[in-house]
């Protein structure tokens, strides 16, 4: 027979069961304190808004390096690229997806907090796309693989001497005659022999300079989210000598 607690804990006090009692008691108590636990022990985030920053330095312009020299900086974020692809690891401070902003100082102040501010940025959309290899037998057995994208045709051979597997990148020299080989669309390539199978990867960069809005965490100088467009910006990156507005193949 199912009774109410109180109900019977009465009659077990009236019955000497003292021990039954007690328990219900505890119970009791136990369930009268757990929202007033709840509300003293569980930690809500606020956001706390500090007027005391220190001033935000941009130690960078968003414009063409005078001093560039050599390759190093590629051949450095080339292989951090093939690392992070590798091990997972995250974009580099001022870098996010195919952002960059230009540099600044981070404020002393506080370490656990985000900060958003307008910034100059660097867009670089490699505009890449995959193609439909058409395979034809020679008679020696090789093979021309050949592709399209629009009026413009790519092809190399795969030759039974140089092995089973074979890949390489070359520029698309038909798409664009009159401009320099260094601006010129690519074709990544693989081909190999077991099938035979070919792939070919088309890509087209092209590179944009906004004003934008960046949202970063303090405590490890990284763009917490995709910059958000403010407004596009004019600099020697995209007019003018040397790039013309064109961004670089390799």
């Amino acid at each position: 027979m199912n009774q109410n607690r109180l109900f019977a804990a009465l009659r077990a006090l009236k019955n000497g069961h003292r021990l039954v009692v007690v328990t219900t008691v505890l119970t009791y108590v136990s369930a009268l304190w757990q929202p007033l636990a709840a509300a003293l022990f569980v930690v809500r985030p606020t956001n706390h808004i500090v007027g005391d920053f220190s001033p935000v330095v941009v130690t960078q312009e968003l414009g063409v390096n005078p001093t560039f020299t050599d390759l190093d900086a590629f051949l450095a974020a080339a292989g951090y690229t093939e690392a992070a692809v590798v091990h997972g690891l995250d974009d580099p401070p001022f870098v996010r997806g195919g952002w960059t902003v230009a540099p600044f100082d981070f404020p002393p102040q506080p370490k656990n907090a985000t900060m958003t501010l307008d910034a100059q940025a660097v867009f670089v959309d490699t505009h890449c796309e995959t193609l439909s290899p058409q395979l034809n037998r020679t008679a020696d057995g090789s093979y021309d693989v050949t592709a399209t994208r629009g009026s413009c045709v790519y092809g190399f051979r795969a030759n039974t001497k140089d092995g089973d597997d074979a890949f390489g990148v070359s520029k698309l020299d038909n798409c664009s005659p009159n401009v320099e080989d260094r601006f010129k669309p690519v074709v990544f390539w693989f081909f190999t022999f077991d099938g035979p199978t070919a792939s070919m990867v088309h890509c087209a960069p092209t590179i944009e300079t906004h004003l934008v809005n960046v949202n970063v965490s303090l405590s490890t100088h990284l763009i917490n989210t995709e910059p958000t467009k403010i407004k596009e910006l004019t600099s020697n990156v995209t007019v003018g000598a040397p790039f013309n507005g064109l961004a670089l193949n390799g």
